[in-house]
């Protein structure tokens, strides 16, 4: 009788010990049963934006795009996600007014990160309405971009490549968290140029913020953290 005791207490003491264990996170490598672990790569999507002939970017768009279509798909998938970030350029070229979503995680989560974001309801209506060109995604067989570093500035040293993508992921959720405080709330039928009124005006908030606000709020404490020491400016650059 005292045997069968010590050999249930000893599966039970092993059952709390299993269930309290802590997963062991990702670092590339074989797993214990001889599979390899799942690899990340980074990932774009890149929004091509109408752009006429003598006209001005419409800035609007992008903020439209941030928040009402990748903000959620971004939102269901964050736990496998390890970083990610906004892009924003114009420029009279190939790729002329391009707002890009670009994250770090598996070819599986890229996957379903791309079906959610070219089936999007929004994003079909402002290609039918000549806004939004279309969305280009990145094959999910030919992706070589696996290191932290691999879509960073190679001028940069190699050190600030690999921190780089966690300081511009948090930019970019701040400037996101700004969208959603400065943009007036809309209902899912609200028509497209309504929402890019709306978005617009956010815009329009947001930029005055960063003119006003923007050197003691952003440019002040990042100073800050590199312990206030000089900056060498080596070209001109707007701010």
């Amino acid at each position: 009788m005292y045997r069968i005791i010590s050999i249930l207490m000893i599966v039970f003491l092993s059952g709390i010990a299993a269930g309290c264990s802590v997963p062991v996170p990702r670092t590339g490598e074989a797993t214990t049963d001889g599979g390899p672990e799942t690899q990340d790569y980074w990932w774009y999507a890149r929004y091509r934006i109408a752009w006429p002939e003598g006209a001005e970017p419409d800035w609007r768009v992008d903020l439209l795009l941030a928040d009402a279509v990748i903000k959620p798909v971004l939102h269901d998938h964050r736990q496998q996600i390890r970083y990610w970030r906004f892009h924003r350029r114009a420029l009279r070229d190939d790729a002329g007014h391009q707002f890009s979503f670009i994250f770090y995680a598996d070819k599986e989560t890229a996957d379903r990160v791309y079906t959610a974001l070219t089936s999007d309801t929004l994003t079909g209506r402002l290609v039918e309405k000549n806004i939004l060109q279309k969305v280009v995604t990145d094959s999910l067989e030919n992706n070589h971009l696996s290191g932290v570093q691999d879509t960073s500035d190679k001028n940069w040293s190699e050190t600030l490549q690999n921190a780089w993508p966690a300081y511009i992921m948090g930019v970019s959720d701040m400037w996101l968290h700004l969208i959603e405080q400065n943009v007036e709330h809309s209902s899912p039928d609200t028509g497209v140029d309504d929402l890019l009124s709306r978005y617009g005006s956010a815009n329009d908030r947001i930029t005055a913020l960063w003119q006003n606000e923007g050197q003691h709020a952003f440019l002040h404490h990042l100073n800050a953290i590199f312990g206030y020491e000089p900056m060498n400016i080596n070209k001109a650059i707007q701010f």
